[in-house]
C-alpha cells in the first residue's frame, strides 16, 4: 500500500533519486512552489540508487534539471485525467518557476528520467507486456445502461445522438459497425460538464456523414488499436488523439464553454488544489489496517521502530514497507503559499488574455504561462 513517487534531480550530468512512500498523490502541488522550495523539500529526503522505482510501481515522478531549467513531471488525481485542468496548472506552474521549461510525463516515469542519465531498461518493468495486443476487448453488455461515465459517445448523422458508456472508447468500438444500429435504440443523455466528478474520461465522435471516427483516451495503459479498429470499421477512417474534451469539442464543432469551466472556475479549483491542508496521516491508514488487533498494544510503535515482519495471534506474517509512516512534506507557510498563488494569477491574468491558447496545448512545454510552440510562433 502507498502513493509510490520518484524525485530525481539532476546537476552537471549527476542524477539524484529521492523516494517517497505516500507523493505521488500531491506531487505537483507539493513541487509547484519555484526552484528554491522545492531544492530545500528534497535536502530533507533520503537519496540512493536503490530507491528507483519502475513503471509499475511509480505512481507520480519529478525530474529537476537546474542546469538547462527543464521540469518534468506526473502524479496527482485532479490533473491526471482532466487535461484541461493539467494544461491551466502546467500554465500557471511554469509562472512560479519562473523562466524555466515544464513538462507533463504523458507516458509515466519513461518520459520524467529522459531528462536524467537512467536509462529507460531500469525502469522499465517486462511485466507489463500485453499478450493479448492483437485483440480487442469486448465492452459490457449493460455498457450503455449504467450510471458509471467512462466515455461519452456522440454520432453525428442527421440529428445529433449523445450518450455514455462504462468502457473505453476502443472498448466501445470493438462492438464493430453494428454499434450504430444497437444506439439507435438508446435514450439520448446530456454532455456531462467537464470538471464534474462523473465526467467521462474518454471521449468517441463518430461521423456517419463521412465515415469517419475519432478518439480521446486518457489511460495511457491503453494500448493503441486504431489498426484493429480500422479493419473492423471497413471502410471508415479511424483517428485516435492524444486526449482532451478540448480537442473533441473543436473537432466536433461543440462549443467548448458552455460544457466545461470558466476561467474564474478554473482559479478556483487550483487554488483549492494548492492551499488545501490535507488530513492524509499514514499511521491512521495504518491504524485502519489493523483495527482489528484490540490487545496488540504499542502496535504502531512496534512499526515505527522498523519492525518490519511481526506476528499478530496467529494470523499470517503481516510485511509493512519500511517507509510506510513516512510524513515528510514541504516546509511552507500556508501565509506565503497565498501570497506566491496570487502572484501566479495575476501574472495569468495579465499574459495569458486568451485561455483557449492554454487549453489547445498538446503534450507541450509550457514556458512563463504559455505553450512554448505559441512562444516560438510569434
Amino acid at each position: 500500500m502507498g502513493h509510490r513517487a520518484n524525485y530525481f534531480l539532476v546537476e552537471e550530468n549527476k542524477t539524484s533519486i529521492f523516494y517517497h512512500h505516500w507523493g505521488a498523490k500531491s506531487l505537483p502541488e507539493d513541487f509547484f512552489w519555484g526552484f528554491d522550495a522545492s531544492l530545500s523539500y528534497l535536502a530533507t529526503l533520503e537519496s540512493g540508487e536503490e530507491k528507483l522505482l519502475d513503471d509499475v510501481w511509480c505512481e507520480g515522478a519529478i525530474c529537476i534539471k537546474p542546469d538547462s531549467r527543464e521540469l518534468i513531471l506526473f502524479g496527482g488525481e485532479d490533473l491526471y485525467y482532466d487535461k484541461s485542468l493539467r494544461n491551466v496548472f502546467l500554465s500557471m506552474m511554469s509562472i512560479s518557476w519562473a523562466e524555466w521549461r515544464i513538462k507533463w510525463a504523458k507516458k509515466g516515469i519513461i518520459d520524467v528520467i529522459q531528462l536524467s542519465s537512467i536509462s529507460p531498461e531500469s525502469v522499465t518493468s517486462n511485466s507489463n507486456t500485453d499478450e493479448d495486443s492483437d485483440d480487442l476487448t469486448q465492452p459490457e453488455a449493460d455498457t450503455f445502461d449504467g450510471e458509471w461515465h467512462e466515455c461519452l459517445v456522440l454520432i453525428r448523422s442527421e440529428k445529433d445522438l449523445i450518450t455514455t458508456s462504462k468502457d473505453s472508447a476502443q472498448g466501445v468500438l470493438s462492438i464493430g459497425p453494428g454499434l450504430l444500429d444497437q444506439l439507435s435504440e438508446i435514450l439520448p443523455r446530456s454532455i456531462i460538464r467537464e470538471g464534474d466528478d462523473d465526467f467521462p474520461v474518454s471521449q468517441l465522435f463518430i461521423d456517419t456523414t463521412c465515415k469517419t471516427i475519432h478518439i480521446w483516451e486518457e489511460y495511457e495503459e491503453l494500448p493503441d488499436r486504431t489498426d484493429l479498429l480500422s479493419k473492423l470499421w471497413t471502410g471508415w477512417q479511424v483517428h485516435s488523439h492524444p486526449g482532451g474534451f478540448y480537442e473533441f469539442c473543436q473537432v466536433a464543432g461543440i462549443h467548448y464553454f458552455e460544457h466545461s469551466r470558466t476561467r474564474e472556475e478554473y482559479i478556483k479549483e487550483i487554488r483549492h488544489l494548492l492551499l488545501q491542508d490535507s488530513s492524509f496521516d499514514p499511521e491512521e491508514v495504518l491504524q485502519t489496517i489493523v483495527k482489528h488487533v484490540h490487545d496488540e498494544e504499542n502496535f504502531i510503535e512496534k512499526l515505527k521502530s522498523k519492525v518490519v515482519n511481526i506476528f499478530i495471534k496467529k494470523e499470517p506474517k503481516i510485511q509493512v514497507h519500511p517507509s510506510f509512516l513516512q510524513k515528510d512534506k514541504p516546509h511552507l507557510e500556508k501565509k506565503g503559499k497565498m501570497e506566491l498563488f496570487s502572484a501566479v494569477i495575476d501574472k495569468f491574468m495579465s499574459d495569458i488574455p486568451d485561455l483557449e491558447i492554454v487549453l489547445s496545448a498538446d503534450e507541450d512545454w509550457f514556458k512563463n504561462g504559455l505553450p512554448e510552440l505559441i512562444q516560438s510562433s510569434k
